[in-house]
């Protein structure tokens, strides 16, 4: 999933996500949509976990945590 738009002030942008990032996958679940996105943070919160996503910018992968409490 390609993050298409972000609000500057956000979370998402406070997290380290950038326009242009692809997210790969969350929790280890593959991410195509949104929906699969959310349902990787619904699925950490309700494990009690952070949610870890790996997000490819350019040509380096890296891991950005969210906190889903």
């Amino acid at each position: 999933m390609i993050v298409a738009k972000l609000e500057p002030d956000g979370v998402a942008a406070e997290r380290g996500f950038h326009i242009g990032d692809i997210i790969l996958d969350i929790g280890g679940e593959v991410v195509r949509t949104l929906v699969d996105f959310n349902n990787g943070l619904a699925a950490a919160k309700q494990a009690g976990q952070v949610a870890l996503a790996r997000v490819k910018s350019d040509d380096t992968t890296r891991f950005i945590a969210i906190p889903v409490g």
